[in-house]
């Protein structure tokens, strides 16, 4: 969950360090879609494919709650990630696939 909660969250400004000789360079958006499809199971436990509300708001306070040096009011944090789920939810059936959890993040890491 590290993975993504330091690609997601990072500062779209940041540099990027020169990769090694030899070695290829992975599109960021890749790289998003990459650590959600490494952690997608754990939060998608019943293999359905996509993450309804509750699931996806858990799993975003998590990271929210990794990158956070500080404690944060759970109310505030629970409105942010429904909000966050409303806006991930592209085609507003109510559930987010990865596609869209990988879209989200990656649009939220560019700005």
């Amino acid at each position: 969950m590290l993975r993504i909660a330091v690609i997601a969250l990072a500062a779209a400004s940041a540099v990027q360090a020169q990769e090694p000789v030899g070695r290829t360079k992975v599109p960021p958006s890749q790289e998003v879609a990459a650590a959600v499809a490494a952690d997608w199971p754990q939060h998608d436990r019943s293999g359905k494919g996509h993450l309804d509300q509750g699931e996806f708001v858990g799993w975003l306070s998590a990271l929210r709650a990794e990158g956070s040096p500080r404690a944060e009011d759970p109310i505030r944090v629970k409105s942010w990630a429904v909000e966050s789920f409303r806006q991930a939810d592209s085609d507003n059936d109510q559930k987010v696939t990865p596609e869209e959890f990988s879209k989200f993040l990656d649009e939220k890491r560019r700005k």
